[in-house]
């Protein structure tokens, strides 16, 4: 909890870093501060797809089946 709190707060300085929440289709939630290209890539998860959704506020899950949001 301390190191997360601190990975955290280092995220927050960096200029580039956005919380995402994104939501499998099992309805696990991931909290993804900063690296969502990261996270897609080591998850089987198209980036271009999660990332157009953030960009044009697509509500609801994808045809993979995730869905993804601002925290």
């Amino acid at each position: 909890s301390k190191a997360l709190k601190l990975s955290y707060e280092n995220g927050r300085k960096n200029h580039t870093s956005t919380l995402f929440i994104l939501i499998s289709p099992k309805g696990i939630e991931y909290k993804v501060f900063g690296e969502l290209e990261k996270f897609c890539k080591n998850n089987d998860i198209s980036y271009a797809t999660m990332y157009a959704a953030i960009m044009y506020n697509r509500q609801g899950p994808r045809k993979n089946g995730w869905s993804i949001r601002r925290g």
